[in-house]
């Protein structure tokens, strides 16, 4: 099977990618028991970047994307994966971005994920997923802080869901989600490569296009975090649709750095 065109790729658990993109993805099917996909895309235009010290970094967003993911499907359903993505950079401005204009800026960024994971439902009514990624590859260093250097990208995430979904006729849902992505100590933002990484010194800080459920008032970046939530839905109306189809849900989070010394993506 290949699909291809403009579409969604939610790639493993989504902390690697979950974006749109124009993109082919083939599948290859062994039986029922193992399965290869690959993936080969770009980045549209209006895709926000990672790092928003670029110019334009909401609207020229210029990544591709290349690898492949090997499933195996278990006789109870588990699905157990292994996964390599490599994101090359093709933009190729060298402004930085309003209020703080430097020309000349280098913002490659270029790296590679190697995840692990898998999922599946424990009966009666567990549901869960687990995936950990290493990402490696190398970044340019802070222009602010004296000639740009390339260093090497060692940085770690790692997804774990679990979900209860109860018999009752509401359909009531439990879910409980851990959440982290390292930091790095000298970095100065986060995301960005102005303010980054120190020259001279190992990038710690995960980053990708992924998404991961960080919630409304605070939304943050998936990058030296740590994010505990707890969360209940429940369909109140039950009978025919469309009333059947009304969810509410409660999230709490709880958040903390994974590197006390490294920023976050708000002061």
């Amino acid at each position: 099977n290949v699909r291809a065109g403009r579409q969604f790729v939610d790639w493993g658990a989504s902390v690697v990618l979950s974006e749109v993109l124009f993109a082919v993805r083939p599948t290859l099917e062994f039986g029922s028991g193992f399965r290869l996909e690959g993936l080969a895309g770009i980045t549209p235009d209006r895709t926000v970047d990672l790092d928003a010290s670029r110019t334009d970094f909401d609207d020229r967003t210029r990544r591709g994307y290349y690898g492949g993911r090997a499933v195996a499907t278990l006789a109870d359903s588990t699905e157990v994966y292994a996964s390599y993505i490599y994101m090359a950079d093709y933009y190729n401005r060298t402004v930085s971005r309003s209020p703080i204009v430097l020309t000349d800026v280098n913002f490659n960024y270029e790296t590679s994920y190697v995840s692990v994971g898998g999922g599946g439902a424990v009966e009666p009514g567990f549901l869960w997923q687990v995936e950990g990624t290493g990402q490696f590859g190398q970044s340019t260093s802070d222009p602010l802080r004296g000639l740009q250097t390339t260093e090497d990208v060692r940085a770690f995430a790692a997804r774990a869901l679990v979900q209860y979904v109860m018999s009752d006729a509401n359909a009531t849902r439990l879910s409980a989600e851990a959440l982290l992505a390292t930091g790095d100590p000298d970095r100065l933002a986060t995301t960005d490569t102005v303010g980054g990484n120190a020259p001279g010194t190992t990038d710690r800080a995960f980053n990708s296009l992924g998404h991961a459920n960080t919630g409304l008032a605070f939304g943050a970046a998936l990058s030296n975090l740590i994010s505990l939530r707890l969360g209940a839905s429940t369909h109140p109306f039950g009978g025919p649709q469309p009333t059947s189809e009304f969810q509410v849900g409660v999230d709490g989070f709880v958040f903390l750095k994974e590197d006390s010394d490294g920023p976050i993506d708000e002061f």
